[in-house]
């Protein structure tokens, strides 16, 4: 080309750096000294205060937002979904009212939901022949035997191998890409917490030595349409969800849920005061909705559980959290308060119908909230 403009923000109130990335800085030394006929010009200018500090704080619930609410939750919605509804209403209205998606951009550097992702794939991989489900919850024709301590020492051995392709793949297979710099302080960090986690696990395996472990199922998915009376209405509600791992202790099923950020115990429930044992009904959903309301991970996870039984007709015996960065406490067990988990399936149907009352409530506008559990990603 024979002009090209770039642009960057100066901005304190960006939530990215307010400087020139280390791309465009690399540009400015080394096009010009390669390049001696290229004029590189710099100009700064600024854009009317009353223009940037001009926020929608809400947005009303018409009648074409309803419709595209019943669209959005008769075509498939999630945990997370909801989840983001009861963080922040504005962004659920950005996000999935309006779809809003991710920008697409080439990373320069891993970024954090990358990280993360690389980690659950080369999980999978490596507890893949292991699972005695395929992602479509059919049966393998030949089982695999139960999980062993030795398994774990082969994944060991393999994890930094898988890790490598993933990143190599990430960066169009050019290994150097992640041998130095921040890039290979991210691949460091991500074999490093992967053999955590596997050294966790042969330390769990080891603790239920005569107890036999399976894999039971990885990323498998789960689909159910629930017929709810919202807003005066019969509305279908497809509700879909991908488990990270599906495992079993004695025939005892557990649903798990991988996270590479920080958890605190009181992000999957709480346990109730003795006042609430002995006045709180425990046939009555309202407790379980203040617990989707205050715990940051208690819906998705109680999602996982209904989800289960739907499909399978057995109640799991729990769903938990583990955290990479905090395996000394994990797993992080959902906590049910004084709920059996048998009552809290079959809760469930109740607790989604009071949070879409919410949502669908005409007479609440979608506002933003912001003191929750973290950043907005597209109201502010």
């Amino acid at each position: 080309c024979e002009h090209m403009y770039i642009t960057y923000t100066t901005s304190s109130e960006s939530i990215n750096s307010n400087e020139p990335s280390r791309y465009l800085m690399q540009l400015e030394l080394e096009l010009a000294r390669s390049n001696p006929a290229i004029e590189l010009i710099k100009k700064y200018y600024t854009i009317d205060s009353e223009e940037v500090n001009s926020k929608i704080t809400h947005i009303e619930k018409t009648p074409e937002v309803i419709t595209r609410l019943d669209e959005l939750f008769e075509n498939g919605t999630s945990a997370s979904a909801i989840k983001t509804f009861i963080a922040c209403p504005l962004d659920f209205y950005y996000k999935y009212v309006l779809k809003f998606g991710e920008e697409k951009k080439i990373e320069e550097e891993v970024e954090s939901n990358t990280f993360g992702t690389f980690i659950h794939e080369v999980l999978e991989d490596l507890y893949r022949p292991f699972s005695r489900r395929e992602k479509n919850g059919e049966l393998k024709s030949i089982q695999p035997p139960a999980l062993q301590p030795e398994d774990i020492d082969k994944m060991l051995k393999n994890c930094e191998l898988l890790l490598r392709k993933k990143f190599s793949e990430h960066f169009n297979n050019d290994p150097e890409a992640f041998e130095k710099g921040k890039n290979f302080l991210s691949f460091s960090m991500a074999h490093e917490l992967t053999k955590r986690f596997l050294k966790f696990e042969k330390k769990q395996l080891l603790t239920h030595v005569n107890s036999p472990f399976f894999i039971e199922a990885l990323e498998e998915e789960f689909v159910e349409i629930i017929e709810v009376e919202v807003a005066g209405k019969i509305r279908k509600i497809k509700l879909k969800g991908f488990a990270d791992r599906i495992d079993s202790l004695n025939g005892k099923i557990r649903i798990v849920d991988y996270k590479t950020g920080n958890v605190k115990s009181e992000d999957v429930g709480k346990n109730p005061s003795k006042k609430d044992l002995e006045n709180v009904d425990p046939t009555d959903a309202t407790l379980l909705v203040e617990y989707c309301l205050k715990s940051k991970h208690f819906f998705q996870l109680l999602v996982y559980n209904f989800l289960y039984f739907k499909k399978y007709n057995v109640i799991p015996e729990s769903s938990a959290i583990i955290s990479f960065v905090k395996l000394n406490e994990s797993p992080f067990t959902i906590r049910l308060g004084n709920y059996e988990m048998q009552t809290a399936i079959q809760l469930f149907p109740e607790v989604l119908r009071l949070l879409l009352d919410e949502i669908y409530d005409a007479d609440v506008p979608f506002t933003h909230t912001s003191d929750f559990f973290n950043y907005c990603d597209y109201c502010v």
